[in-house]
């Protein structure tokens, strides 16, 4: 996996995250069919590595937060298209909507996702 070696150029340092899909199911039908191959093997190997502060993903086109066994992730609307919030429905309803970006805040102890 190619996770494994970035986060061992970084042992012992807290790090944060960035990846395109979420680190696990968002509870949208529609992303269901789009998660990660391995996400326990991909969140194991973020646990062995004991500073991973924080992930960042985008690819729902909602914005989320959560937690991903027990590491916090949040998701972001996107420069593009959003869809309209549904749950249950297998397709995405795609709406024009004003583009929207995260602003982070970080220093040694805290983030702020804006």
């Amino acid at each position: 996996m190619y996770a494994q070696p970035q986060l061992d150029q970084a042992a012992g340092r807290p790090i944060h995250v960035f990846m395109h899909h979420p680190p696990q199911p968002v509870g949208i039908r529609h992303n269901a069919k789009m998660c990660l191959f391995e996400p326990d093997s991909f969140l194991e190997i973020l646990h062995k590595h004991g500073a991973v502060r924080d992930i960042f993903a985008g690819h729902v086109h909602l914005p989320g937060v959560g937690s991903a066994q027990g590491i916090p992730y949040s998701t972001s609307r996107g420069t593009c298209h959003h869809i309209v919030f549904d749950a249950d429905n297998p397709e995405a309803e795609y709406v024009a909507f004003n583009p929207s970006y995260n602003v982070l805040l970080m220093d040694d102890r805290n983030t702020l996702n804006h």
